[in-house]
């Protein structure tokens, strides 16, 4: 049968925990930080074999060697001078579009312009100005 003492006992471990002390036999610290710092150190050693052994297997092959030849270029001088006459041809040519002052017409049918009227000479102007703006 329980006793007296067995009854005190009980009722003292049930206060006890009651008040919201916790448990110490649960928590160990030390454990805890041995555990995380064996995991890590595990960790670390098998990244610097991981890596020994890539570098180990890179630097056995020799086929990843690629030798290069060099060769001399050769300067075109006469290339080199016809791009920069034809960029400066359309250098002019676009300063040229860029400050003068052109006016755009709408085209006259052939039938309604006559020899003597100003816009014929107008359509000529701009036909030749047509034939320099073509996109080259």
């Amino acid at each position: 049968m329980i006793e007296k003492n067995d009854i005190i006992k009980i009722t003292k471990h049930l206060i006890k925990k009651s008040s919201g002390i916790p448990d110490r036999r649960i928590m160990h610290p030390a454990r805890d930080w041995f555990v995380g710092l064996g995991v890590s150190a595990v960790i670390f050693i098998l990244s610097l074999m991981y890596a020994g052994y890539q570098f180990i297997t890179i630097s056995e092959q020799t086929d990843r060697i690629i030798s290069v030849e060099s060769s001399v270029v050769r300067y075109n001088q006469k290339g080199v001078q016809d791009a920069i006459e034809y960029y400066k041809n359309k250098e002019d040519k676009f300063n040229r579009l860029r400050t003068e002052e052109y006016r755009i017409v709408s085209p006259i049918p052939e039938e309604a312009v006559s020899a003597k009227d100003e816009s014929a000479e107008n359509v000529y102007i701009e036909s030749k100005l047509a034939e320099d703006l073509k996109y080259e």
